[in-house]
């Protein structure tokens, strides 16, 4: 059985720890208040038919042009392609907003040389991720929500045991700790701290500005296939919302087509591209595609030759893709899973859409803050200044349940980005002496309460909020 095949591995790889007391069938672990989850929005039928469409050109059962008719609606409901095995899944995982500080050394312009920066890095928690297991291979890839939207339709964990089950769902527990990465980031060395050609940063300088961590529970489908050649491969379908990626696992080429592919016919790169525009193929993605668990904005305080979002982004990737080890140790794994301390920190939130929506106006707020400080900076003899970022204004229309702080917290994210798009225009200095005083008053409105008893050092020890679900921060001020 597959679900049995899960304890030494989904794709039959023993793992090097086997943490087998972590998989949990047919009885629900007691998870913590915190934790929330995604219920499964396709079922077994209907997931064995979205792989089926998908699978069925990719382990050369049908031709592309055998494939396009079974897209016609009429054909649709067949199931092309079936499964070896097929089993549910709920895999632990982190939304995780990020305001971490640190200097880097890079080239910088005209000339090349190496200098020394500061980089102000934010991570929002609809798109970046960490997985909360340690399990080959689901733990390397990316899981990441495809639009805030969906943190409305999550539902506390509490309440799991009044969804109808009809299925034999595997449980995974969380047996990571996203608490311990900043940490573990300031012990790297040198060699470690390298993020690419010529760019490196000091990891006593990683600074901690902002962190919180949402736990919750992704609703999968994993099923294994049989190509012609009697190659097994393993598929990955979410399940959260009826669009779900779906991922392929151990396969021999990318979902996409590789221009730099040596000795690929021009066929052979049409016949790709043909099958990745299928309607229910532009969903369908290689595991090596789906190492997504950080989009970066950052704010620089020098310019640099080249932006280091990117080169940024790329080496959170690699290193959580691989497992994020460290001197052969996996960071926030822990023996008996996450310890109860771990738990109780704020830092650890409930995931709510509102409280979501906070937390990254908040940082969104001090980018912007240092962003007119780092032009003040510039004014001075000597010095260049460019943010590299911008605020994103989110997009909650298809919301069904706004509530009317949201809408206010929206109407700020726009207040924010207009001010931010004024910056790359000439503004008189004092001018700018006011918007940082004003950006101040901003960070002081709307800072989370909890972010600010933390900082006090008298946080609530359970993380929840005080004013109802979802309500971390302070009504703001006129």
């Amino acid at each position: 059985m597959l679900r049995n095949s899960l304890h030494r591995g989904v794709w039959g790889r023993r793992p090097k720890r086997p943490q087998c007391r972590f998989y949990v069938t047919g009885k629900i672990p007691d998870y913590h208040s915190k934790v929330n989850f995604f219920v499964f929005s396709v079922d077994r039928e209907a997931a064995m038919r979205k792989m089926s469409l998908a699978m069925s050109v990719r382990c050369g059962h049908r031709s592309v042009l055998q494939a396009l008719g079974d897209a016609l609606p009429f054909q649709s409901n067949h199931i092309r392609t079936k499964p070896l095995l097929m089993q549910a899944v709920y895999l632990p995982m982190w939304l995780i907003h990020a305001e971490i500080e640190a200097k880097i050394w890079q080239p910088m312009a005209p000339d090349g040389e190496i200098q020394q920066q500061s980089v102000l890095c934010i991570q929002q928690a609809q798109r970046s991720c960490m997985p909360g297991i340690a399990h080959d291979p689901l733990s390397r890839i990316s899981f990441s929500l495809q639009r805030s939207n969906w943190i409305s339709f999550c539902i506390p964990a509490s309440e799991l045991h009044d969804q109808p089950l009809e299925e034999d769902i595997i449980y995974m527990e969380f047996q990571r700790s996203p608490l311990d990465i900043v940490d573990a980031v300031r012990s790297f060395s040198r060699e470690q701290a390298n993020m690419g050609k010529d760019t490196r940063f000091h990891p006593g300088t990683v600074k901690e500005i902002f962190f919180s961590a949402n736990p919750v529970l992704m609703p999968l489908w994993l099923a294994q296939y049989e190509t012609v050649l009697k190659q097994r491969i393993t598929v990955i379908l979410e399940a959260y919302h009826d669009n779900g990626r779906i991922i392929v696992v151990d396969t021999d080429k990318p979902a996409k087509p590789v221009l730099t592919e040596k000795k690929t016919s021009v066929l052979k790169l049409i016949t790709k591209f043909l099958r990745r525009q299928l309607p229910y193929n532009r969903h369908v993605y290689s595991a090596e595609e789906r190492t997504d668990f950080a989009h970066v904005e950052t704010l620089s305080f020098v310019e640099p030759e080249y932006p280091p979002g990117r080169v940024m982004t790329e080496w959170i990737n690699e290193h959580l893709s691989q497992g994020l080890l460290v001197n052969d140790t996996v960071l926030g794994r822990h023996g008996d899973g996450i310890p109860a301390s771990d738990w109780e920190d704020p830092r650890i939130r409930p995931l709510v859409l509102e409280d979501t929506m906070r937390n990254d106006l908040y940082m969104e707020i001090d980018c912007y803050r240092r962003a007119v400080e780092a032009v003040l900076q510039a004014r001075k003899p000597g010095y260049t200044s460019k943010m590299h970022g911008y605020v994103a204004i989110p997009n909650f229309s298809r919301v069904d349940n706004i509530t009317p702080r949201m809408r206010e917290i929206t109407s700020m994210y726009r207040r924010v980005a207009a001010s931010n798009r004024e910056l790359r225009e000439i503004v008189p200095t004092e001018s700018l002496r006011a918007r940082l005083k004003e950006a101040e008053r901003w960070m002081t409105e709307w800072r989370p309460d909890w972010w600010e008893e933390r900082e006090s050092g008298v946080a609530n020890p359970i993380g929840n909020p005080k004013s109802g679900r979802g309500s971390t921060a302070r009504t703001p001020r006129s």
